[in-house]
């Protein structure tokens, strides 16, 4: 819902707010009509399918311009991580976003990870990298895709649990990306 997302940025900005991240796809790219939901999603999303329950929750890259836009007229960053390959390229070069969000459940969508450090690298843009559902190997593989050409990438420790409990937090993981990525590492 639009409206909400306007709230949201404004409700940021209110509270001191540097940025504000949204995510972005075109169901049709990224799901297929007959995946199944997960156990989580069937107790939360009701009975509609996936696909039409994914489809819902989109909004169009037109709604995404201008909440860029509202967002650059309340004086607050926007973000939105891009899913599928012409989301990311509307989002950089028609929102004029001023740096890539990776989510973790995309590392090994490597055609869409070439992409994104292309698009990085033409943009002069950084790269912010998610690493929730991702293994080390899996971090260590798409680094080397992202920082390909002396792009900028931080590597950020998530806990894909959401809201994450603190006994699942595991903050010393960002010790063992620092020992291993020499780039800026974030929670």
């Amino acid at each position: 819902n639009i409206e909400i997302s306007k709230k949201l940025i404004d409700n940021s900005k209110e509270i001191g707010v540097d940025a504000v991240k949204f995510q972005t796809w075109i169901t049709e790219e990224i799901v297929t009509k007959e995946a199944i939901k997960a156990e989580y999603q069937k107790e939360n999303w009701g009975s509609n399918s996936f696909y039409d329950e994914t489809k819902k929750l989109e909004l169009s890259h037109q709604q995404y311009k201008e909440l860029f836009d509202y967002a650059e007229k309340v004086g607050i960053l926007c973000l939105s991580t891009p899913d599928d390959i012409k989301s990311l390229n509307y989002l950089v070069d028609e929102c004029g976003m001023k740096a890539i969000k990776v989510g973790s459940g995309a590392v090994t969508d490597f055609r869409l990870m070439s992409e994104i450090s292309k698009k990085a690298r033409e943009k002069k843009i950084p790269i912010l990298l998610s690493t929730g559902m991702c293994t080390l190997e899996e971090v260590e593989e798409v680094y080397k895709i992202l920082s390909k050409g002396g792009n900028q990438v931080a590597i950020f420790h998530c806990t894909s649990n959401y809201p994450a409990k603190l006994e699942n937090v595991n903050l010393l993981v960002m010790g063992t990306l620092g020992s291993i990525f020499d780039t800026v590492i974030g929670y």
